[in-house]
């Protein structure tokens, strides 16, 4: 205060702290600025994705769609030994009342959801539920041809192949399916890496699609959901 050692006078220690209130409400001033300006942009990133995942999203008709395009696929089904029978998907859940669970990904995927599911192999035969891997990699002349037989998980009586005449048909089924689960991804990075995490459609023995999946699925998981009643 004036009159203090070393103090400066009255009238310019109110000018400083006018000098001082003025920066503090300015600062205050251009930080809400800054501060609404991020709110304001993290509202229209949000929007963007809300947006974006609404557009992604599959509508009833284009399930209903789905569902009776992949009713109409056909599998090679197991009935016992060697011996194998070509039926389609709608007729193994109408007539033998199986369940369907489709595994599609790279190959490494998709032979880590098949060795999963030998540990509950018996589970799987006692529920109706067969398994349909789908690798993603198209060979010219086949698997064999690249050095990739059929492996011992692959030939267990609750796996389904696609039969190889008509695994254009799986394939552009399965390309549709990923189209929506990439649209629904946070980014693009998001969207590529979904190749490499590989999708799971599960369908139960009405022909409806119950559940949609990323990466190999949890078994157990699946399994209890489709032994729930209908």
């Amino acid at each position: 205060l004036g009159g203090a050692p070393n103090a400066l006078p009255v009238e310019q220690t109110e000018t400083n702290v006018g000098v001082n209130l003025a920066v503090v409400l300015v600062c205050g001033f251009l930080y809400k600025l800054d501060s609404d300006g991020q709110a304001s942009e993290i509202e229209k990133m949000n929007s963007a994705d809300a947006a974006k995942k609404e557009k992604a999203k599959i509508s009833a008709e284009v399930a209903s769609e789905r569902e009776k395009t992949l009713a109409g696929l056909s599998l090679m089904v197991n009935v016992g030994g060697d011996a194998s029978r070509q039926v389609t998907v709608g007729t193994l859940n109408a007539e033998a009342r199986q369940n369907v669970v489709v595994v599609s990904g790279k190959r490494q995927m998709v032979q880590d959801a098949l060795l999963k599911a030998q540990i509950m192999g018996e589970r799987f035969q006692k529920q109706n539920i067969l398994v349909v891997p789908l690798t993603l990699t198209r060979f010219p002349a086949g698997d064999a041809a690249k050095g990739f037989g059929r492996t011992k998980a692959e030939e267990k009586p609750y796996v389904a192949q696609a039969p190889e005449g008509l695994r254009g048909d799986w394939e552009e089924y399965i390309e549709a399916e990923f189209a929506d689960a990439e649209g629904q991804a946070m980014d693009e990075e998001a969207a590529t890496a979904l190749r490499d995490t590989g999708i799971v459609i599960v369908v139960k023995k009405t022909g409806k699609i119950v559940r949609r999946g990323l990466g190999v699925p949890a078994w157990d998981m699946i399994i209890a959901d489709l032994a729930k009643e209908d």
